[in-house]
């Protein structure tokens, strides 16, 4: 694929969507994995996490970008400071984190015991799934609307000229993406709670 083509098709929202689509199958087989090996994914979610962090700081590098080459560096030393505190605190407290795939391992028999809150996280899943869909179709809608600018020696794609009016709308919608996400975590943890009291 070609680079124009290939940064039209990652600016899409198809590619976004399909984006969700891998996250919430990752986050279904990642629930699955601590329910069978608790101990050993406590470790592991955290070893995959910064190897993904680490990935991140190397595609803003490399990749070829409008971002300029300081700031990009500028993120890449960001990333990796955030990395070496979250090693050096992990390796400083390494029996702590141990402690914590021990009560992770509790937990999984507990739900291991009980069907319904195997079952919510699944759920609740599906409808985050749904909640940042529609949140995508809002926000295309948001900026599909305006007098467009477009020039083929510098734009990617088209652009709008004045962007005043999505930007609010846009502020707007990211208050609404938080609480919503706040309800979705807090509905969630009350119907868990309730059960196993």
């Amino acid at each position: 694929m070609r680079t124009h083509e290939r940064d039209l098709y990652y600016n899409s929202v198809y590619a976004i969507g399909k984006s969700l689509t891998i996250v919430a199958i990752s986050a279904v087989m990642y629930m699955l994995l601590v329910q069978c090996f608790p101990k050993f994914m406590n470790r592991a979610g955290v070893v995959v996490g910064t190897l993904a962090l680490i990935g991140f700081a190397i595609t803003i590098v490399l990749y070829p970008s409008k971002i300029n080459t300081t700031t990009r560096w500028i993120i890449l030393v960001l990333v990796l400071i955030f990395i070496l505190v979250l090693l050096c605190t992990f390796a400083r407290h390494w029996k702590t984190w141990g402690l914590n795939g021990v009560l992770l391992a509790f937990a999984s028999k507990f739900v291991g015991q009980r069907i319904y809150p195997l079952l919510l996280p699944i759920i609740f899943l599906g409808m985050g799934v749904a909640f940042y869909y529609f949140q995508l179709l809002q926000y295309r809608s948001f900026w599909s609307f305006g007098e467009l600018r477009f020039d083929p020696a510098v734009d990617l794609y088209h652009r709008i000229k004045n962007p005043t009016k999505n930007y609010i709308l846009s502020a707007f919608q990211l208050i609404q993406i938080i609480w919503g996400t706040v309800f979705l975590k807090e509905a969630f943890n009350y119907l868990v709670s309730a059960d196993a009291a």
